[in-house]
This record gives C-alpha cells, structure tokens and sequence, in this order.
C-alpha cells in the first residue's frame, strides 16, 4: 500500500509538470528538474514514515512490516553463535570446549544425526527443544569466521543466555532473535559478547515475518 501511493504521488507530479510544459512550451531541462523534484519528494515521504532504512545494500527487499516499530514481528526463536579464529589453535580448543561443556549441561543431542534438520535462518515454532547446527571452520554465510550455533527455543531463551554470559570468555558470541526478518535480526535487534564481527548482509534470502529461506 505504502510503494502504491508513493507511486501514484509521483505519477501525479509528472503529469502536471506534463501539462506544464505542453501548456508553456518549457524545455527539457525544466522537466528534468519536475521529474527531479518528485522524486525527492517520494525520498521524503520515505523517511517521514521512518522507513528510511528501507535501503539497498541487501539482496532481498526489506518488508516493511520487519521495521515496523509500533507492530513489530514476533520473535519466534533464537541463536547462540559463538565465533572463533580456527587459525588460532588455543582459541579453537577453547571454543570445541565451550561447546562440549553447553552440549552436556543442557543435554543436547549433537552429531550429524542428531543436528538440527532445517535452515539455519527458519524461526520454526515447532521445534521445542535445543538442537545444534554443524561448526565451520571456514567463513561461511553471513560469518566472516568459524563458528558453531545452538537453536534455542523461547522457552528455553533466559537460562541458556545467562549460561552462556557468563562462561564464553575470551571469545565472542552472538545472540540473536528468529523472525523471518532476517536482515533485522542479524544487524538491529542482536547482542554481542566480546567483540562484534562484521557480516555480510548479501548472504541473506528473507526479509518478511515467518519467512523460511531455502535450504
């Protein structure tokens, strides 16, 4: 609804620069400038709406209902990252620990058996218990760095994030909501420990609340 009145409004301004210029004979260059003017004015209205973040630096199109701030998407599920230097053999091993060590506390069943079945990116609601994902040891995805990652389920969100708080140490975790609205879950609504690394946004496909991304 917002991009087709945006776009009737602009329409409206071209056409009465139209009726303009076959009714003064103005050239060219007052047209340009017309057109020029209008589309400031669609930039205008975009931002008055505070959808300028509504930008073009992602490969997917921003939904606007994920930057919707007065009715935002639930927040289905959650990940736990925890990002290492694999070049670094003392970082690496206390990251392979780390994992062990939540693994058994909460009980999570891991291997290739046993890691999580869907997308990395699906919330799935369905899922009601802990499950693991593969660790990479090469950048992969969004991730510039190795890394391993948890689902974790709303109902288990507080016990896990305190846990993990207060035991990853010296390496960096990252924790973040499942929507759908990928690009917001990973870049607005995240909390880092240690230090933040740098994403790469072109690595996601979904952008809209529930949106699943493929396989």
């Amino acid at each position: 609804l917002l991009l087709l009145l945006l776009f009737f409004s602009f329409c409206l301004v071209v056409v009465f620069t139209l009726m303009m210029v076959s009714s003064s004979s103005l050239s060219l260059s007052s047209l340009f400038v017309a057109t020029l003017f209008a589309v400031v004015v669609s930039v205008v209205c975009l931002q008055s709406l505070g959808l300028e973040k509504v930008n073009t630096k992602y490969n997917v199109p921003v939904d606007p209902a994920c930057v919707n701030r007065t009715n935002p998407p639930e927040l289905v599920s959650y990940h736990i990252h925890i990002l290492f230097n694999a070049n670094n053999a003392i970082q690496t091993q206390a990251a392979l620990d780390l994992q062990q060590w939540f693994v058994s506390h909460f009980k999570v069943p891991i291997g290739p058996k046993s890691n999580c079945t869907f997308p990395a990116g699906d919330p799935h609601p369905e899922q009601l218990t802990i499950c693991a994902y593969p660790t990479t040891f090469l950048p992969d995805g969004p991730f510039p760095t190795a890394q391993y990652s948890f689902f974790i389920p709303k109902s288990f969100y507080a016990e896990t994030v305190q846990w993990m708080l207060q035991r990853h140490g010296g390496l960096d975790l990252l924790v973040h909501p499942n929507s759908g609205c990928e690009l917001q879950d990973h870049f607005e609504w995240p909390v880092w420990g240690g230090n933040p690394w740098e994403l790469n946004p072109t690595a996601f496909n979904c952008d809209s609340p529930g949106c699943i991304p493929p396989n």
